[in-house]
């Protein structure tokens, strides 16, 4: 569904501070030159007299200088920015009348400066209105000034001056004109505004998509994976609060013997002991959803009758703002997943839409758990109930036939003694037909007891076995579980082996790893383009280097070898990029940390010279070498000083500063001090996480990537900063 068709405000979206900022100093910078050059070419060749050329060239410069108080307080706010730049092009368009005006003539060149007033607003406002706003500036003007010229036409004290004469068809041209331009301006406008708008909305759909499939992956393996009901929901709950942003939230269940709602679990779970934590189906927002079935996404809920402040109790904040939808389960619904937020309207659209995607595998998880939990005090009572089983037949029959699951009794030789009903049923026989043969051959078609077979056991004292196992007799994929029973003795009597069927479990677990096959080949994609960027730079670096001296044999030869060896990296990075997470193991070797970073900077120097960074480089002894890749400590290196260069846009320093340090071991730690913007201190505890950044332009994976790759070495990565002071980025290497 296209966001446009609904409203969604453009401007609000298109303009942020950065690129109103952007927007400002190109229009500063434009309109400087052309008024500089228009004034310049006007007093040379186009002025009537001294006195209309100090006229003109007086509003013309206060229209310059009026460019100072632009430059610095329109950029603060939309509002500011178009109110400013109308104003400025209004003092513009005055200008450019004035100079017509004294020139006595339209025919030629002198309409022309009119035009190029759109292309200039659409620089700071490329808005759909700004063509219109512009075209009523210049026909205003232009009308003006013929009005003007017809009433001073006759009069005595500009007998000197000599209009010339004009056909009125060039003035309708000149005015079609204006509008002409900007109509055709502003469709345009309006099209591109709305196609980056949309690409936008969906890179954010994408992204939502992406944080779903996490949540499934993970909700996945919570059905997959036999676990209880409690450590199931803190699993999803604690992942929906992580990549939703969510405060708090709550899954509910529904008991329908008493018809009450309960808190199954809460995330955080700040709820007093003493707290009721059932209410009536009928009470609160939730008990609404349950009974109706339907989602709600609720802005405020201070304007919301249904809600329940018993939900409030304990909470760490007063709730405002609740989305809640249904956890349902083929035709009966099994309770309500709630997140909470003290902020009014704090969910969107896309929110709900994301926890409705999730809401169906956490039915799955919780009906697992819920099953898991039943099947396990099933099984915590089977050696019990076997025991009846062979003094009641009709008893064991009724009990067992009702399980969802294959269950049969074999003696030590491995023929049957009793069956239930579920495992007849799926051989299409019946229990009374299945007593008395081997079970390898009624159930699995084979000669000989199949290997995982209890009674295989060098010593067949195992009390249970448990694996996965694919029958093609039965065209399930099925969970065997034996259990040994044994004669008061100890010698083996036979056992009991029971077989669940999961071949549903079993699909689900597969398309969700098929989704993150995906999402891993699409991280893999973004992390080359990355590492490639550097050595890349690297060689250009060399290259440029080796130009730089064409006389120095010795410089050459040595910088061409340089770019040979990042030639010989980026043949081996590919492999390397394969596992972001824990980088493919390369050859490690002794290596100087201190010729590596040396290295590092000789290639980089020409970045740093353009980029006006001035490094110093001191190291208070000696390292002495350590075991690790050289290649990829290289990259951290080069990494951290790209960053901190991009940390200084005017250039500045970057200090770095290596020591050997005694702390629980030996380590080489190598600081990295910028002079930049600094990181703020909410960032900071997430810098390192992939496709985690604060620039415009970037993945941000390089510093997830070196963190990494000092992981694998032993070591670690920490950083202090202070905004507007700069940062500084340690990197701890163990020596042994």
């Amino acid at each position: 569904m296209n966001p446009l068709e609904h409203g969604a405000n453009l401007d609000a979206e298109m303009f942020d501070p950065e690129t109103l900022r952007r927007g400002a100093t190109r229009f500063v910078q434009v309109k400087v030159f052309a008024q500089t050059l228009g004034m310049g070419i006007y007093l040379t060749a186009a002025a009537s007299d001294a006195r209309a050329s100090l006229i003109f060239a007086s509003l013309a410069t206060c229209d310059l200088l009026l460019l100072i108080p632009y430059a610095i307080f329109a950029p603060r706010s939309l509002r500011a920015i178009i109110l400013a730049t109308y104003l400025s092009l209004a003092m513009t368009t005055l200008t450019i009348t004035a100079g017509l005006f004294f020139a006595a003539t339209f025919l030629h060149w002198g309409v022309l400066p009119y035009f190029f007033l759109l292309p200039l607003a659409l620089l700071v406002l490329p808005r759909p209105q700004t063509p219109w706003v512009i075209a009523g500036f210049t026909t205003t003007a232009y009308l003006a000034l013929l009005i003007a010229q017809s009433l001073l036409q006759g009069r005595a004290e500009i007998a000197a001056t000599r209009w010339e004469p004009v056909p009125l068809v060039f003035h309708g041209i000149v005015l079609s004109s204006f509008g002409v331009a900007a109509y055709f301006t502003a469709h345009l406008t309006r099209s591109l505004q709305r196609e980056r708008f949309f690409q936008r909305w969906l890179l954010d759909q994408a992204q939502a998509r992406a944080d779903a499939e996490s949540i499934w992956h993970t909700v996945g393996q919570a059905i997959t994976a036999p676990q209880d009901l409690e450590h199931t929901l803190t699993q999803v709950l604690s992942l929906i609060n992580q990549k939703m942003r969510v405060p708090v939230s709550v899954v509910l269940l529904y008991d329908a013997p008493t018809d009450e709602l309960y808190f199954a679990q809460v995330l955080p779970n700040t709820i007093p002991h003493d707290t009721p934590l059932r209410f009536k189906r009928t009470q609160g927002i939730a008990g609404w959803v349950v009974t109706h079935r339907q989602a709600q996404n609720i802005g405020d809920v201070l304007c919301d009758p249904r809600w329940n402040l018993q939900v409030d109790v304990g909470m760490p904040f007063p709730t405002r703002a609740v989305l809640a939808v249904p956890l349902l389960a083929r035709d009966q619904v099994i309770g309500v997943i709630e997140l909470l937020s003290p902020t009014p309207h704090a969910f969107t659209a896309e929110s709900l839409q994301m926890l409705q995607w999730i809401a169906a595998p956490v039915t799955l998880a919780i009906q697992n758990a819920q099953l898991s939990h039943q099947v396990h005090a099933h099984l915590a009572g089977l050696n019990d109930l076997l025991d009846k089983v062979t003094r009641a037949k009709d008893e064991w029959e009724q009990t067992v036939d009702a399980i969802d699951a294959g269950i049969y009794l074999v003696d030590r030789m491995c023929r049957i003694v009793r069956v239930n009903r579920t495992l007849a049923n799926w051989l299409g026989t019946t229990p009374h037909e299945l007593v008395g043969q081997f079970c390898y051959q009624a159930i699995h078609h084979t000669e000989q007891p199949l290997a995982y077979c209890p009674h295989q056991t060098p010593s067949g004292s195992n009390a249970r076995l448990e694996i996965e196992i694919e029958s093609a007799r039965l065209n399930r994929t099925l969970r065997f579980n034996g259990y040994m029973l044994h004669e008061p003795d100890g010698t083996i009597s036979g056992s009991v082996n029971v077989l669940q069927d999961i071949t549903a479990q079993k699909a689900l677990q597969e398309q969700l790893i098929q989704s993150e096959k995906l999402t891993a080949i699409g991280r893999m994609a973004a992390s080359l383009a990355h590492e490639i960027n550097n050595p890349l730079q690297a060689i250009q670096g060399c290259l440029d280097l080796a130009q730089a001296n064409p006389t120095n044999l010795e410089k050459q030869t040595r910088y061409l070898t340089l770019a040979k060896a990042e030639v010989d990296r980026l043949a081996t990075m590919v492999q390397r990029m394969l596992d972001f997470y824990k980088p493919a193991r390369g050859a490690r070797m002794p290596v100087n940390v201190r010729t590596l970073l040396d290295e590092v900077l000789t290639l980089s120097s020409k970045r740093l010279q353009h980029a006006r960074t001035h490094v110093t480089v001191e190291w208070s002894e000696e390292p002495p070498p350590l075991v690790g890749n050289a290649n990829q400590l290289k990259q951290v290196f080069l990494n951290l000083i790209l960053n901190a260069t991009d940390a200084m846009p005017d250039g500045g320093d970057l200090h770095i500063h290596g020591r050997l340090v005694e702390n629980a071991g030996n380590w080489i730690v190598v600081d990295f001090t910028d002079a930049g913007t600094g990181i703020a201190p909410e960032h900071l505890d997430k810098i390192f996480e992939p496709f985690y950044t604060t620039k415009t332009q970037g993945t941000g994976l390089g510093l997830g990537i070196s963190h990494s790759i000092i992981a694998s070495h032993g070591g670690r990565i920490t950083v202090q900063s202070v905004v507007a002071s700069g940062s500084t980025f340690t990197v701890w290497l163990p020596t042994t």
